[in-house]
């Protein structure tokens, strides 16, 4: 009898569910074509169907916003152009224009096939990713799937340390040779050794608020598990870690910065990518003029999503652009969107980073409400200072006055332990004379 793997997987289906939880085969078969025949009525129409002209070029549009340019929805399927291939190291985009070759494989493994070789990983100095979008998004991804798979997770990055303050060895390691399986880098030059562990610090970062959120946040804790989720970590270490959440004192804190984050006005929609990295994958969009501290802003807090901005965002930008309209208080010039954007950012955020984070270096300039405060609280700074100066003054003259009447006390005395030791020595004189006589 023929039976083929398709009918054996449905068979294996209907037993498993029919010993489980105890349902007619009839009654699965049923409920299973009556569920199909429904997903297919009410969503056949919109996605089982090929795609438009319309979903590609939003598919396209969607992948050039994050870095990668002729991406239709995941980096496995990349036809690059002429013009793309300009954009992108040549060692990587010969391999990417023909990332189809290898069909049935993960993009980095059909890179590495393509190339014969692998993709060779070389990090710029004072950076933690390399410069090529796709090769950082590699890197990215093997450094965050090695830590979920490979590394326990402890309650701190100084348990990660020896006592050197270095990375322990065995752990680095681990990290290091799982990521260099997919990468050809040297370990010995200090720019990728300072970004594998600078990655290794992100990632188990990340991993630890994701186990917590997964498996401990929404339990109370009496029936938190007791056993490890993960196979990278033992139960001792799994215990450890829940333990640490529990303390009463990490509890506070965390429910202080979930309340911190719920504050933040001004939410970035860059996604996983920095601010200098979506800033370099803006692409043809300002290629006739460099854009302004104001064009980064909203670039980097659009959402396209929702294809708006959010209303605190948005009556930021108008202040932005009024401030950035308006002269100067000497009326000769109007203020730069630099300017504009570092006084907005500063009156709504306590310590606003955004220029420093786009690359862009500026002074923030004093508003004028900013100007009289600022006068007042030198005026009060100088006043403490001249108190405080005439106080040491008074008290330096004090001690000076003290040490003259110590100094002469101890001459006075001085002058009375002379002239005693005088009398007694005129004494012990006559005395000598009267006993010899005797």
């Amino acid at each position: 009898m023929h039976c083929s793997s398709q009918d054996a997987c449905l068979w294996e289906g209907r037993r498993s569910i029919d010993i489980e939880i105890r349902m007619a085969e009839s009654t699965v078969l049923t409920t299973t074509m009556q569920f199909a025949r429904t997903v297919v009525k009410v969503f056949g129409a919109e996605y089982l169907r090929e795609p438009t002209v319309e979903d590609t070029e939003k598919l396209l549009a969607i992948g050039e916003a994050r870095g990668f340019p002729d991406m239709l929805g995941s980096v496995d399927c990349m036809h690059c152009s002429k013009t793309t291939t300009q954009k992108i190291p040549s060692t990587i985009a010969a391999a990417a224009s023909a990332i189809d070759d290898c069909p049935g494989e993960g993009g980095l493994e059909r890179i590495t096939r393509r190339r014969q070789g692998k993709l060779s990983l070389v990090i710029p100095e004072g950076r933690i990713r390399p410069e090529a979008p796709l090769l950082a998004a590699k890197f990215a991804t093997e450094c965050n799937v090695t830590v979920r798979h490979h590394m326990p997770v402890f309650k701190r990055w100084k348990d990660y340390k020896d006592p050197d303050g270095h990375v322990r060895d065995g752990l680095f390691r681990n990290f290091v040779g799982k990521v260099g399986n997919k990468f050809q880098m040297d370990v010995d030059v200090v720019p990728v050794r300072k970004a594998c562990t600078e990655m290794l610090k992100r990632a188990t970062r990340q991993q630890r608020y994701r186990l917590k959120k997964e498996f401990f946040d929404p339990h109370p804790l009496h029936l938190v598990t007791r056993t490890s989720p993960v196979p990278s970590m033992t139960d001792e270490q799994w215990n450890e870690l829940v333990e640490s959440w529990k303390d009463p004192k990490k509890m506070g804190i965390c429910e202080i910065n979930k309340n911190n984050r719920a504050q933040v006005k001004f939410h970035q929609t860059t996604g996983a990518r920095s601010y200098p990295v979506h800033c370099d994958n803006l692409g043809d969009k300002y290629k006739d003029k460099e854009p302004t501290a104001l064009d980064l802003f909203k670039e980097c807090h659009y959402s396209k999503k929702k294809k708006s901005y959010t209303d605190v965002v948005q009556v930021a930008i108008t202040e932005m652009e009024n401030k950035a309209s308006q002269p100067t208080e000497d009326g000769q010039e109007s203020n730069s969107a630099t300017e504009a954007v570092a006084e907005v950012l500063a009156k709504h955020t306590k310590k606003p980073r955004f220029l420093q984070h786009v690359g862009i270096q500026h002074v923030h300039a004093r508003s004028s409400a900013e100007v009289p405060t600022e006068k007042r609280d030198n005026v009060e700074l100088r006043a403490r200072v001249d108190t405080l100066t005439k106080m040491l003054k008074e008290f330096e003259e004090a001690r000076i006055r003290q040490d003259e009447e110590h100094g002469n006390r101890d001459e006075e005395s001085r002058k009375k332990q002379a002239a005693m030791d005088a009398k007694l020595d005129f004494l012990l004189s006559q005395l000598q004379p009267r006993s010899a006589q005797g």
